[in-house]
């Protein structure tokens, strides 16, 4: 018996944490009916709802920082490693409750049948830079089949190797659910992408006031939300906007409206919008840069994708 007794004090010591909190310091005693790993009272305070907690694993010499938004820090032999943890089913929750469609199939789609060399034109050309660095409305029109949804991801792509703040939303009148055609739709893929980037406690403070998910959100509630998400972020942030065409008809005079107050925010505000039709055809306003897709300019593009397919044939 005495075997078997130290056998198990021997794996409490293994198990044993210490728990710090750097705002109060350690405390003497423990609350009644609190259970800890070894069944002893450990060198600080009890852990609190709210509150970011610093653990030391005594056995494997690690730091561990447990913050509120769901992320653990754990720093063992000075290799520093993040990883999400916590209460990864209620982050699922709030994204079923909003139910945003992923345009990021379209922008994987896309990305992978881009022919190597093509679109470098547009990321050399004057008025994309200058949108770049000043910021405002870029309209990209043309036709259908004139490679828009292409140059419109290459210059996502490139943006977001050079770490910018990158949103994106592709309108698919090809979408089973439909939700990629309306305005709705777009507001809540990049409420949702936003909330994710820059405040994931505020997703979930919406999700608590709306009944825990079980009531709906309003589109205008939507759009709010996200104009304050987007005053949160950075002080540039880059918006693509792919087919505005494909855009339900009686939608489409709503995103016009909210591509507008978005351009009003009080932020380095940049819009990239490609469609089949002039800005001033749908009822916006002319662009503050715009490139059309003629022949002329695409035909090196066209070019390299000829040259590309014979060789791969050969």
């Amino acid at each position: 018996m005495k075997r078997g007794i130290d056998n198990v004090t021997e794996q409490n010591k293994c198990k044993k944490l210490v728990i710090a909190d750097p705002d109060t310091g350690p405390v003497g005693r423990a609350a009644e009916n609190e259970t800890y790993l070894d069944g002893q009272i450990p060198q600080g305070p009890r852990i609190t709802a709210g509150r970011d907690v610093h653990m030391k694993n005594v056995q494997g010499d690690q730091n561990q920082t447990i913050n509120n938004d769901y992320r653990q820090t754990v720093n063992s032999n000075n290799i520093n490693n993040t990883f999400v943890m916590g209460d990864m089913n209620a982050m699922n929750n709030i994204k079923k409750w909003i139910n945003a469609p992923d345009s990021s199939i379209n922008f994987i789609a896309a990305y992978d049948k881009i022919t190597e060399g093509t679109g470098e034109w547009l990321l050399e050309d004057s008025r994309f830079i200058e949108w770049k660095e000043k910021g405002g409305l870029l309209w990209l029109q043309g036709k259908a089949g004139s490679g828009k949804t292409f140059l419109l991801t290459k210059a996502i792509a490139s943006l977001k190797a050079k770490n910018h703040d990158v949103l994106y939303f592709y309108f698919d009148t090809r979408d089973q659910g439909k939700a990629k055609m309306t305005y709705r739709g777009i507001l809540a893929s990049l409420m949702l992408d936003t909330g994710l980037q820059f405040s994931s406690a505020q997703l979930k403070s919406l999700y608590e006031r709306y009944n825990s998910g079980r009531d709906q959100m309003p589109a205008d509630a939507m759009k709010s939300t996200l104009l304050d998400l987007l005053k949160q972020g950075s002080l540039s942030i880059y918006i693509f906007m792919d087919a505005f065409d494909e855009c339900k008809i009686q939608d489409q005079h709503l995103v016009a409206d909210f591509i507008q107050q978005l351009l009003r925010l009080g932020i380095n505000i940049h819009i990239f919008v490609s469609c089949r039709y002039p800005a001033n055809h749908i009822g916006m306003n002319a662009g503050t840069y715009e490139i059309s897709l003629n022949t002329e300019v695409v035909e090196g593009d066209i070019e390299i994708y000829i040259q590309q397919s014979l060789q791969s044939r050969e």
